[in-house]
């Protein structure tokens, strides 16, 4: 197979390779999604001009398109399905893999495994690490309260099901190639560029429409946060001996209820609803109904109708990044007020 001969010349030559003088490279994929915008808005505003900037950044971009101007971008088009020749650099680099499909019309996001291999045929020996962007969905539909890193793996849904084929092949990868795996589970992340969770949240409290008891906790991270973490973690792992597989459940270190979201969301977009909490059967009965959209919001009240949400400690002990010990409340507030803008 093309893919075993290439991966025995890697293995091969990686000894061969120096190890960088200067940070690596970053590799983008989904540069102009949700995570990788928020990603180049922290590239951004971590410097005063691009000269300033100590790496340069390949993003690949799939849709929409973006400026380069704003920082030292060597901007690629094309896809996972479809990579350009030249995305992967002959220098040392990172890549930030943030471009799984979300939205997948026959319901069986093969695309996002395909994807994967298709990467994997492009590794080089330069390749460093890789993080993934992956999701606290891996874990499954049960209820999850303070889980770890190293709890079952029980995905439900095709989406998460592609996810955790993603991780174990990245996996594979990573030991056959020798570089370092980081994979990354939050469960929600709000801020700029959120249309599921604050959206959906927004639109449940104004229905005047409650899930369970408001008890229920979820872990949640700001997007820009994300993307901070993200970074730190490309440097972190960049050129980590003997390279290693690792996975970090994302998110602040205080999970935040059902009830305190929606009182901030009162708060901040000015209702005053009448809630009558949604039941467990309600949530089935509209699972079992003819109609797509409703299947959805069947699926989406169950994903909310109890506690979502890990613990982060080894997270923290890795990065002691102090954006992990921000609460959740403020941050909300401060999505909630892009929503009602």
């Amino acid at each position: 197979m093309q893919f075993t001969h290439a991966l025995a010349r890697c293995s091969e030559q990686r000894a061969q390779v120096p190890k960088p003088q200067k940070l690596p490279q970053l590799v983008l994929l989904g540069a102009s999604g949700f995570i990788g915008s928020a990603i180049l808005r922290q590239l951004s505003a971590q410097v005063d001009s691009p000269a300033d900037l100590q790496f340069s950044v390949r993003a690949l971009v799939h849709r929409r398109a973006l400026a380069a101007e704003d920082l030292r971008l060597s901007l690629h088009q094309g896809s996972l399905e479809n990579l350009p020749a030249q995305l992967l650099p002959d220098d040392s680099h990172v890549i930030i893999h943030c471009a799984t499909k979300q939205v997948d019309q026959r319901d069986v996001f093969d695309d996002n495994l395909q994807g994967l291999e298709r990467l994997g045929e492009r590794i080089n020996i330069a390749t460093r690490a890789v993080i993934y962007c992956s999701s606290f969905s891996v874990y499954g539909d049960a209820a999850q309260k303070g889980v770890d890193e190293d709890a079952p793996l029980r995905p439900t849904t095709s989406l998460a099901r592609s996810r955790l084929a993603c991780e174990a092949r990245l996996t594979e990868l990573a030991h056959q190639y020798g570089f370092t795996a980081v994979i990354l589970r939050p469960r929600f992340v709000v801020g700029q560029g959120d249309q599921f969770f604050l959206p959906s949240m927004a639109r449940l409290l104004r229905a005047g429409i409650g899930i369970a008891s408001g008890e229920q906790r979820y872990s949640v991270i700001d997007v820009d946060d994300y993307a901070r973490i993200i970074l730190d973690l490309s440097l972190a792992y960049a050129n980590v001996q003997p390279p290693t597989v690792v996975a970090f459940n994302v998110g602040y270190r205080r999970a935040i209820a059902l009830r305190e979201i929606y009182r901030v969301l009162a708060e901040v977009l000015k209702l005053k609803p009448r809630l009558k909490f949604a039941i467990p059967e309600f949530m089935q009965v509209v699972a079992r109904l003819p109609s797509p959209r409703l299947q959805r919001l069947g699926a989406q009240l169950r994903l909310l109708a109890c506690d979502r949400y890990g613990v982060v400690d080894k997270l923290h002990t890795q990065l002691q990044h102090p954006v992990l010990l921000t609460d959740p409340a403020d941050i909300i507030r401060r999505a909630a007020r892009q929503l009602s803008a």
